[in-house]
């Protein structure tokens, strides 16, 4: 169950069944969190990239 949520096949999950299948159940994938949080990064340095070269610019 936990490897379709894509984590690692050694991951090790504490507590009894029930709980360690509700912490499966209510997690957001690692690897989808991985991507999301990849494209968040690009964008915000993108802004930060256009922001410092805006401060350059003479009006």
């Amino acid at each position: 169950m936990a490897s379709l949520q894509t984590f690692p096949i050694d991951y090790e999950f504490v507590g009894k069944p029930g709980s360690k299948n509700r912490q499966i159940g209510n997690a957001y994938p690692p690897l989808a969190a991985k991507e999301v949080f990849s494209e968040v990064a690009k964008s915000l340095q993108k802004a930060d990239e256009e922001e410092m070269a805006g401060h350059g610019e003479t009006q």
